[in-house]
């Protein structure tokens, strides 16, 4: 397989190290955030005020709180091969940021 013409990396065959996972291990969810605010946005200016991102933070909190269940079910099923990864991909859902 070939991610950006380039063989794909795996650790242990796998955990997917290339491409946008190479980057962050949930960077899918940064994509759904983003969507969240962009949502709430046109109603922010729209007069709703600060209720227009109740949904963003809502999705925000729960996509958080899914990466942390994420991260320990997959060290325990991973174990070795999870920390591994986790040295290869440090950031979690935003490079350089967390």
């Amino acid at each position: 397989m070939y991610i950006w013409g380039r063989p794909a990396k795996t650790i242990g065959g796998k955990l997917l190290v290339s491409g946008f996972w190479g980057y962050a291990r949930h960077i899918n969810y940064l994509g759904d955030i983003i969507i969240g605010v962009a949502f709430g946005l046109p109603a922010w200016y729209g007069g709703c005020g600060p209720a227009s991102f109740v949904y963003p933070a809502y999705l925000t909190a729960l996509l958080l709180h899914r990466d942390w269940r994420d991260d320990a079910k997959c060290a325990e099923k991973y174990k070795q091969l999870w920390t591994e990864y986790t040295t290869a991909v440090p950031w979690r859902i935003m490079p350089g940021v967390y």
